[in-house]
């Protein structure tokens, strides 16, 4: 029996049914994000995404990112968008500064879910610009004073930029004001202020009311030769008043042969002729101490002396009845003397060290002028007839007095084409003596008929009229100063550093019965200062005094890498060296006198060393970064800026050379922000006590308040940084706490090896440091110092003056100490030596182990105390020779004490000292 169709089919359908599968379920993509924030930071903004509640039933693997209307995706809930400030071009991917929001979906292997749209954000920008600022003639300057900007810009204000002109200077977050002492007097200024944030520095205020430099400097101390009784003189220097006299020792020199005292280009010291008995010596006497050293010398020396430019030589002419006169060279560095020419026809009237040169001009007694090379002794005949010598601050000018018939002559003469031209002519009188005002515009000169020197006048260098200075009377007399003063004998004249005054002895005859003068330079004729007493010589030192300079921290800026454009470009090739201008640019202001650098030799060809010295100056015998073949050395070099605005870089071997500017010097008499305060070296911290720095990590470090360094005050620390443990190549940055990391390193971490660099560092806010690894490594980091911010006392302690730099000492060659330096420590005496006066606090001086016995390190700390926990230096190995820069304190006795770990010798290079 057949079955109805309908109930065939229903049996088919259920069949199917059985073995047909299931219909799968529809995709599900992730629900929109919970919550999406966006915050502006340095250079764009940081986004944070909360994660969607429903993943959709598969993880959510990136987070799809529209912004500025280019999409993404991005793996994390957390991270960063650029914006691109000028000068930098905006891209797609790098918008313009503004008001932004973004949109983010959630995706997963099913696609992107939902989106959510973040807040609006604003980016940083520039602080708004100060309204103008205050300016106000002071006794010691101009002081300017302004309020913080209405705006930061959406981040703190980190500091201000306070500029007149080419002169700047840049001071902290928090100050108000600042005072310039160290303009030109009688000019005008007018200052602006910008504020910077760590985003940008921002537009310039509007200028202040203009306001003229006060053009009233103080006298500085004076040098002169006192007769004491009816045979004796004494060498003194005191202030005019004739207060706080420093008595250098007598010369005795009987009756009224007086000799001469000179002083030092740069103030310090003094020299003056001894004889006792029938010998004479050369007396070398730091101004500002009294120490001095006494040079023998084979004859009478009462010509004079003429100083080296840099103050480090003298040079001298010895002649008597019986000897030919002979110019010799005393060398203050080592106490070596050399006999550089003689000639028996010499007559020397006067001499006088050309600057910029190795040039000394003999004045031969009215006839002529002979130019003689301290180094060579090579001559060099000028005709001009001269008594006296002088020369312009560069020495393109020679000044010299002498007679054409009856008549004094004073000439001009350009050199080296030797073209002569007068000056100004006396009638019938006799030029006896005259001197330049430090900017070389101006001659003051003493002069009468015969033998007198009754007057004093100047007149302009290119000629002109002749201002009479001499006076006729005292207005407001002193006690025991006569009226009028009829009889006077100017035999010398000296002009102050500022070229406002000139001083001249008054001697008459066989006494002096009225006393020296210092006459205003503007023809005015008043008396500014006078003593009662025989003083025969009178010297106001040059306008070179000691500059000192207090530090301004800078964020760290590439300079130049001869590796990329702009120039300097390609290796410096072996024994050559490159000029590079710096003053004034990037941030340095044209007045620094001495720039801070992070100097790297590059892939050098072999082992070898670099040396930065200012150009323009003799390459000096130090080292400034030494390394191996290959190998990428930082050292911290501080160098003063040459007269051209330039530094320059002298390779051994061919290397590439790459510079970062971390800070400056600029003149300060005083100063608030900027000193140095030396501490005992003292360990801050060692990351081998606790766990290394993970590559492309952050140790962050309490620094205020540790290892000496005060809770308040501090601008900048100073630190020798050693690397240890590296597990591979890397860098390592040290930078202020609270700010962003520059793109600069302070020191290249090798595998195997320790090494280590001075680093001043901005301190944060917080008193902070942070110290960024890029491939891990442990950290070692020793203080020594540190750098006042604009709320400590105002001082003059801790400010720098700088040198270039000079080999102190080299345990290789004599003078003492001689030989390997091993775990007993020497005692290396710096101050007083050279230019490092005794009053000297700490010097900035790069050490430097060489042929090192075995792998280990050195360690230099204040003599007299106990050896410190805490480095200078490591060396890789045996035969190994690295160098490193130090900031250190003096002991009491001006010297440093050196151990070595393991055995080497050691060298020193000072680039400058502190004052106490």
């Amino acid at each position: 029996m057949r079955r109805p169709v309908r109930v065939v089919l229903l049996m088919v359908l259920l069949a199917l049914a059985v073995v047909l599968p299931a219909t799968p379920a529809a995709a599900a993509v992730p629900g929109a994000p919970a919550g999406v924030t966006l915050t502006p930071a340095i250079d764009g903004f940081d986004f944070t995404i909360t994660p969607p509640s429903n993943d959709g039933g598969s993880a959510v693997f990136a987070y799809r990112i529209t912004y500025a209307g280019q999409t993404f995706d991005w793996p994390n809930t957390t991270g960063t968008l650029q914006v691109c400030y000028p000068p930098t071009t905006p891209t797609p991917t790098c918008p313009a500064p503004g008001s932004y929001s973004i949109t983010v979906a959630a995706v997963n292997n099913d696609g992107a879910g939902p989106t959510v749209t973040s807040n609006t954000a604003t980016s940083f920008s520039a602080p708004t610009a100060p309204a103008a600022p205050t300016a106000t003639p002071t006794a010691s300057g101009i002081t300017v004073t302004w309020t913080a900007p209405s705006s930061d810009g959406g981040t703190p204000v980190l500091g201000y930029l306070v500029a007149t002109g080419g002169v700047g200077r840049y001071l902290p977050a928090g100050t108000t004001s600042t005072t310039f002492d160290d303009l030109t007097p009688g000019t005008i200024a007018a200052f602006n202020v910008r504020a910077w944030n760590g985003q940008a520095l921002g537009a310039a205020s509007p200028a202040s009311s203009a306001v003229t430099v006060p053009a009233d400097r103080p006298i500085p101390r004076v040098a002169v030769l006192v007769r004491t009784s009816g045979t004796e003189f004494s060498a003194r220097v005191r202030d005019l008043a004739g207060t706080n006299s420093l008595d250098l020792g007598t010369t005795g020199l009987a009756g009224t042969t007086p000799g001469f005292i000179e002083w030092s280009p740069d103030a310090t010291k003094v020299a003056f002729a001894r004889k006792t008995g029938a010998n004479y010596t050369l007396v070398v006497a730091d101004a500002r101490t009294g120490a001095s050293t006494s040079y023998p010398v084979p004859a009478s020396i009462l010509t004079g002396v003429a100083w080296s430019p840099d103050s480090g030589r003298i040079a001298y002419l010895a002649q008597d009845l019986t000897t030919i006169p002979t110019l010799r060279v005393l060398n203050l560095g080592n106490g070596a003397t050399a006999t550089v020419a003689s000639d028996a026809a010499w007559a020397v009237s006067d001499l006088a060290w050309r600057p910029g040169t190795e040039e000394v001009a003999l004045a031969l007694f009215g006839d002529s002028v002979v130019l003689v090379r301290a180094d060579t002794g090579a001559q060099n005949p000028v005709a001009v007839a001269a008594f006296g010598v002088r020369f312009t601050s560069d020495g393109a000018t020679m000044l010299t007095h002498g007679a054409s018939g009856a008549n004094g002559v004073i000439s001009r003469v350009a050199l080296p084409a030797e073209t002569v031209t007068p000056v100004t002519t006396v009638t019938g009188a006799t030029i006896c003596d005259v001197d330049l005002t430090d900017d070389d515009s101006t001659v003051a000169f003493s002069s009468g008929p015969g033998s007198s020197c009754d007057a004093i006048a100047r007149v302009a260098l290119t000629g002109g009229a002749v201002t009479d200075l001499t006076p006729t009377g005292v207005s407001g007399a002193l006690p025991g100063v006569p009226e009028e003063l009829a009889d006077r004998q100017y035999t010398t004249v000296s002009v102050s550093p500022y070229g406002d005054r000139v001083a001249a002895p008054s001697c008459s005859g066989g006494g002096c019965t009225v006393p020296a003068e210092v006459l205003a330079m503007d023809g005015s004729g008043s008396w500014l200062g006078a003593r009662n007493e025989d003083i025969w010589r009178i010297e106001l030192p040059p306008a070179s005094d000691v500059v000192t300079s207090r530090f301004v921290p800078a964020i760290p800026t590439r300079w130049f890498d001869t590796r990329v454009a702009p120039a300097p470009t390609g290796v410096v090739a072996a024994t050559t060296s490159i000029d590079v201008a710096i003053g004034g640019v990037g941030g340095v202001p044209a007045n620094a006198t001495a720039v801070v650098l992070n100097v790297t030799a590059a892939a050098p060809s072999a082992k070898g060393f670099l040396t930065v010295w200012p150009t323009g100056a003799p390459r000096p015998l130090a080292s400034s970064v030494n390394f191996a073949a290959g190998q990428n050395t930082p050292n911290l070099v501080t160098v003063p800026i040459g007269a051209d605005g330039s530094v320059s870089f002298y390779a051994h071997v061919d290397s590439h050379i790459v510079v970062d500017v971390v800070g400056w010097y600029e003149p300060a008499a005083t100063a608030q922000a900027g000193r140095f305060v030396s501490l005992t070296p003292s360990r801050l911290f060692d990351t081998r006590d606790t766990t290394a720095i993970a590559a492309d990590g952050t140790r962050t470090v309490d620094v205020t308040g540790s290892a000496g360094v005060p809770a308040s005050g501090v601008a900048a620390v100073v630190m020798n940084v050693a690397s240890t443990g590296a597990p591979a190549k890397g860098s390592v940055t040290v930078y202020a706490g609270d700010a962003s990391r520059p793109g600069t390193a302070n020191l290249n971490t090798a595998v195997g090896e320790t090494v280590s660099n001075l680093v001043i560092a901005p301190v944060g806010a917080d008193g902070t440091v942070a110290f960024y690894s890029s491939a891990g490594t442990h950290l070692v980091v020793d203080v020594t110092g540190y750098i006042t911010d604009a709320t400590s006392a105002s001082s003059d302690a801790g400010l720098f003056v700088p040198l270039t730099a000079f080999r102190a000492f080299d345990t290789r060659t004599a003078p003492a100490p001689v030989g390997v330096v091993g775990t007993t420590p020497i005692s290396v005496d710096l101050a007083g030596l050279y230019l490092v006066p005794d009053s000297a606090s700490a010097v900035a001086v790069n050490i430097t182990g060489i042929q090192a016995t075995a792998k280990g390190f050195v360690t230099a700390w204040p003599s007299g105390l106990s050896q410190p926990l805490a480095s200078t230096l490591n060396l890789a190995g045996p035969g190994a020779t690295r160098g490193n820069a130090a900031m250190l304190a003096l002991g009491g006795d001006g010297a440093l004490a050196l151990i070595t770990q393991n055995g080497a010798h050691l060298t020193g290079d000072v680039a400058g000292w502190f004052t106490s």
